[in-house]
């Protein structure tokens, strides 16, 4: 672009660079949305939820997060057509983009386990894992300190606007929890950064460790999409940084996780209050003149923040209520389960899964759940 620009001093560079990736982002989110229609060829509709959705129109702009999500939906595309490698290579390539992608093979390798099945699973993390290697070694062992500047920003990078971890700075500032200082928990937390860090890692290893649970011991097999969705939402709501663009990774999975309009445009509509919010808090902070209460913000934070947990509320419930579960309505088994897809669970996890029953630990359910 520059070069274009040196050629042609009249024309707009950056006119032409925002245009060139607006072409570039929108027909990776029409690939998108192929990949959805591909993988719900019964439920056709549903690509609409992507397709429509308000925060897509909003935010696909902001970053390069499509890339990442392009990427990724072709990955589980991969994986549901049984080609394990392409999808390890296509979530790699995607993972080097932004690393939530990567957060999938973790409920393939789980699903796997339980089907069984897990030769599958580990061609798929192999090849992620060397796709990886490959495409960020050429600029880590070169260029190592400007390489580890991303990992040194994150790592110090205190808290950001719109997460969990602001919505409770701002309740420390309203609530006097008698602290001498007059430093509530999460403003210390904000100054201690390392321990801020360590808490939102573990509380995300906790969810996951939940979801794990969930996949081995569900009534029926979980779909893979509802897992990943739980994961990449866990993620989210314990990370200290939730941009505005970061919907753009929940938009697919959502879709595919759980094909309800309620719901869904509940949470767009939070989505949109927040964009709003959140442009609205950073033209106050450029100008130094709020254009609204800092209250509204957190109001809208708090919104996003309670749609997305009502979301895996509800994709829970379908896991252990298959019958709710719309896709399960159209489709035998897991449409996006690739190999594992009709497969029955491993005997120990049948074992396990009887046990739990026969001790009423857990919801029973008819043999055909087994799967």
């Amino acid at each position: 672009m520059h070069a274009l620009g040196t050629d042609n001093p009249n024309i707009n560079q950056g006119m032409w660079f925002y245009n060139l990736n607006v072409l570039v982002l929108g027909a990776l989110a029409v690939v998108t949305v192929a990949v959805i229609l591909a993988l719900r060829r019964r439920r056709p509709w549903d690509a609409a939820l992507f397709a429509l959705a308000p925060a897509l129109l909003l935010t696909a702009t902001v970053n390069w997060d499509l890339l990442a999500i392009g990427l990724g939906a072709l990955g589980l595309l991969a994986w549901a057509r049984t080609r394990p490698a392409l999808a390890g290579v296509l979530l790699g390539l995607a993972g080097a983009a932004k690393m939530w992608p990567l957060f999938v093979l973790g409920p393939i390798l789980v699903l796997a386990l339980r089907a069984g099945k897990m030769r599958a699973a580990l061609t798929a993390l192999g090849t992620a894992v060397l796709t990886v290697v490959a495409v960020n070694l050429p600029a880590a062992v070169p260029y190592r300190e400007n390489w580890d500047r991303f990992f040194e920003l994150n790592s110090t990078r205190p808290i950001d606007w719109g997460t969990l971890w602001y919505i409770g700075r701002y309740l420390d500032g309203k609530i006097n929890l008698g602290s001498p200082t007059g430093q509530g928990p999460f403003e210390w937390l904000n100054v201690n950064i390392p321990t801020l860090n360590y808490l939102s890692y573990a509380l995300f290893a906790l969810a996951c460790l939940g979801v794990a649970w969930l996949a081995l011991l569900a009534p029926r097999r979980p779909r893979l999409a509802q897992l990943a969705f739980l994961v990449v939402a866990a993620f989210l709501i314990f990370s200290k940084v939730w941009s505005q663009q970061f919907v753009l990774w929940l938009l697919p999975l959502a879709v595919l996780a759980r094909p309800r309009w309620g719901a869904f445009l509940a949470w767009q509509a939070a989505e949109i209050c927040y964009f709003a919010a959140f442009y609205g808090e950073l033209l106050g902070s450029a100008t130094s003149r709020p254009v609204f209460p800092e209250g509204v913000f957190v109001l809208a934070a708090t919104l996003r923040l309670a749609t997305v947990v009502l979301l895996c509320v509800l994709v829970v419930r379908d896991v252990l209520h298959p019958e709710r579960d719309p896709v399960r309505a159209t489709y035998p088994d897991d449409p996006d389960g690739g190999p594992l897809d009709g497969a029955p669970d491993a005997s120990w996890a049948a074992r396990l899964r009887r046990s739990l029953v026969q001790r009423k630990n857990f919801p029973t359910t008819t043999s055909d759940y087994s799967r």
